[in-house]
C-alpha cells in the first residue's frame, strides 16, 4: 500500500465514524512500515456539505503533493480565486504583515523575481526579503511534508512558543494541520504547515499556508 492510500484508508475511517454519529479523536492506520494518524476537534464539524471531510483531506494531500513536486500551476487552481493565499511564515497570523498571493502570481512563482518581506526572523527581528520561488521552495517546504506521521482537522497539534491563532483569523474556515515531529528526545526541530481551507462552489479553496517550527 503506498503512502497516499494509506492516508485515504484513514479517511475513509474517519468518515465512518462521523456517520456513525461520534467524533473521532485520532485514527491510525499502518502497513509496510508506515503509520499515520488522522486526529479531529471535539468541535469540528462535517461542514455541511456531503463528504467534506473526504474532500477536505483530499485537498490538503493536493496541496503538499504540489508543493513537493514544485508544480506551481497546480497549486495555483487549488488557491482561492477570489481573495487568494496568505502566507504566514511562524504560526501567528497577521494580515498585516503576511504576503497574500493571487493565483495568477502562484502559477508564475518560478518565473517572477520580485521580492517580497515575507515577515521577520524571531529573534533579531530581521526582514524575510525572498522572491515566491525562494520562499516556498527554501523556506516553506523545509521538509517533506508528505511524510507527515499526523494530520489535524481543524485542530492544532503541536504548539511552541508563537501564538496559535488560525481559527480565529480565519472564521467560517476550516484547516488541517500537517505536523513532522523532531528528531530528538527534546522535539525542538518539529514542524509544520497548516493548510487553510474555504469551501466555494462545491469545492475547497486553499485560503492561507502557516508554516509553524520552534522559535527562540
Amino acid at each position: 500500500m503506498t503512502r497516499r492510500a494509506a492516508i485515504f484508508a484513514v479517511i475513509v475511517a474517519l468518515l465512518i465514524g462521523l456517520a456513525a454519529g461520534f467524533v473521532l479523536r485520532g485514527i491510525s492506520s499502518g502497513s509496510k512500515g508506515l503509520s499515520l494518524s488522522v486526529f479531529q476537534s471535539d468541535s469540528s464539524e462535517n461542514g455541511g456539505n456531503n463528504g467534506s471531510n473526504t474532500a477536505l483531506l483530499t485537498a490538503a494531500m493536493d496541496v503538499l503533493d504540489a508543493l513537493n513536486s514544485r508544480d506551481y500551476s497546480a497549486l495555483s487552481k487549488l488557491a482561492d480565486p477570489d481573495e487568494g493565499v496568505t502566507f504566514t511564515p511562524y504560526s501567528t497570523v497577521d494580515f498585516s504583515t503576511d504576503v497574500t498571493l493571487t493565483a495568477k502570481e502562484l502559477k508564475n512563482a518560478e518565473s517572477e523575481t520580485t521580492s517580497y518581506v515575507w515577515g521577520v526572523t524571531p529573534g533579531d527581528g530581521e526582514p524575510m526579503k525572498m522572491t515566491i520561488s525562494e520562499y516556498l521552495l527554501d523556506f516553506l517546504w523545509d521538509a517533506d511534508y508528505t511524510a507527515c506521521p499526523s494530520f489535524g482537522v481543524d485542530t492544532v497539534l503541536y504548539t511552541g512558543n508563537a501564538q496559535e491563532n488560525v481559527a480565529e483569523a480565519y472564521p467560517g474556515c476550516r484547516f488541517v494541520d500537517c505536523y513532522l515531529p523532531g528528531q530528538g528526545d527534546d522535539n525542538l526541530d518539529w514542524s509544520a504547515l497548516k493548510l487553510v481551507f474555504v469551501w466555494e462552489d462545491n469545492g475547497w479553496y486553499l485560503r492561507g499556508i502557516i508554516h509553524s517550527q520552534a522559535t527562540a
